[in-house]
């Protein structure tokens, strides 16, 4: 699923983030339902956590030695990963 991670990535890293931060999909899924609300602040809280839960992820680490832009890889495949949970985009009831 993942453009950058595999799965099983995806998958560690997420149950390392919920450990962490249990709200963090509901968080994550507000801001994909409520685009056009203001949502900067969790918007940048999540990336926050995201990166500082991803600092302790051996993949990441390695990943990242040799990629400058691992984070926003990461956010994107872990963005990617919640939205599938979500249902197809047309389904999704979105508040405008």
């Amino acid at each position: 699923m993942g453009k950058h991670f595999s799965d099983e990535q995806i998958e560690e890293f997420l149950k390392a983030y919920l450990a962490r931060f249990p709200d963090a999909v509901e968080r994550m899924e507000c801001v994909m339902l409520n685009p056009f609300e203001d949502n900067d602040g969790l918007m940048s809280r999540n990336f926050r956590e995201i990166y500082q839960v991803a600092q302790s992820m051996e993949f990441f680490t390695a990943y990242a030695k040799n990629e400058p832009s691992a984070i926003h890889h990461l956010v994107r495949d872990v963005a990617r990963r919640v939205s599938a949970g979500l249902g197809p985009i047309e389904s999704r009831k979105i508040k405008y």
